[in-house]
């Protein structure tokens, strides 16, 4: 019974998530760069479309290290 209600609440949650990111993107983005601040990295995104992509290679090098 467990995972059938843990895959429905995934669901619903999924779909809350999809509706408000449509509907209010201004109010999502601003509790996720809110909650996940820490996470984004607002140099690299500054610097460019090239800063991005170098840094997307370095951290998928660094993966294929471990």
């Amino acid at each position: 019974m467990f995972p059938k209600a843990h895959a429905a609440a995934y669901v619903s949650m999924a779909f809350r998530i999809a509706y408000f990111k449509v509907h209010y993107p201004l109010a999502f983005y601003a509790t996720y760069f809110s909650v996940k601040g820490d996470e984004f990295n607002t140099e690299v995104i500054l610097k460019g479309r090239n800063a991005i992509r170098s840094r997307i290679f370095d951290l998928k090098s660094l993966k294929s290290l471990m």
